[in-house]
């Protein structure tokens, strides 16, 4: 890959153990991308979810987990601030702790201080003979990835480093501003709605991926109801089921009947496009099928 007008090459490893590196790694990509439907999941899994985590890393995901989450993040960080000055002795690289304090704090200027000294300290650690050609050396993932989260904050960054590809800031554009540190946080991945149901960021993460959960499971069994019951029928109920889960989604009184909506629209709207093509496709005159029109 390329980042920088710098090549990187990563060997692929099919025996690599999926764990909390695992998470970082996809949460940092997630928050460079702005993909909120890939970093949701993430959120709503956390690093710890299929093993406990006993590295020296554990404290900072603890506190990245948090941020993201819209829980308080301040005890997770503190314990990763510790584990960042004891591992100065330990002479390897740990995730920037500091970088991320300042976010939780708010403190942009501080923020773009921590940046720089974060970048000098990854040159740094790299500079050394034997890790010059490590594919890490091109480019620092997680502080990038706090980078360009800032920035669709609506912070400057300041801070101007081939170590920070400058196209990768330009295109992480601002969310909307929100008052008060809770709702900056939810907007970070969930949304900051919980206020208004009274629930944190966790559960609200049942809303962006409900739709995706029944749609999920229900997209292999889409077919076979259509060659029972017709496959217009089908299209027809799918959209119906479809709109009215989204007008009741809309006027949820209650966190407890939103979440069913959600899941409904999932399985209304999967139903639809399991049965739009082959219905379209039969559709069309033979040989026509599939032409651009």
């Amino acid at each position: 890959m390329n980042v920088g007008g710098r090549t990187l090459r990563y060997l692929a490893e099919r025996s690599e153990k999926i764990g909390a590196g695992t998470w970082q790694t996809a949460t940092a990509l997630a928050l460079i991308t702005g993909a909120r439907q890939d970093l949701a999941p993430l959120v709503l899994t956390g690093p710890a979810f299929l093993r406990p985590d006993d590295s020296a890393f554990s404290a900072y995901r603890e506190a990245l987990h948090a941020y993201l989450g819209g829980t308080d993040p301040e005890p997770a960080v503190r314990r990763a601030l510790e584990q960042a000055e004891k591992a100065k002795d330990w002479g390897s690289a740990m995730p920037p702790a500091v970088l991320l304090s300042q976010l939780v704090e708010g403190d942009e200027e501080s923020f773009n201080l921590a940046l720089a000294d974060a970048l000098e300290a990854h040159r740094d650690y790299y500079q050394v003979a034997d890790r010059t050609d490590d594919p890490d050396a091109g480019v620092n993932l997680d502080v990038l990835a706090l980078a360009c989260h800032a920035r669709r904050r609506g912070w400057a960054i300041r801070v101007v480093s081939p170590y920070l590809p400058q196209s990768l800031l330009r295109a992480a554009r601002s969310f909307k501003r929100s008052r008060g540190k809770e709702g900056v946080r939810g907007g970070s991945a969930v949304g900051s709605g919980g206020a208004d149901f009274g629930v944190g960021g966790h559960a609200l993460t049942w809303v962006v991926v409900g739709c995706t959960i029944t749609g999920g499971r229900l997209l292999m069994l889409g077919g076979r109801p259509g060659d029972v019951l017709g496959r217009r029928r089908i299209l027809l109920l799918g959209t119906a089921l479809s709109g009215a889960a989204s007008l009741l989604a809309g006027l949820a009184p209650s966190f407890a009947v939103l979440v069913p909506a959600r899941l409904l629209q999932g399985a209304g709207e999967r139903s639809r496009f399991r049965r739009r093509w082959p219905w379209s496709c039969s559709c069309s005159p033979r040989g026509r099928a599939g032409r651009g029109r």
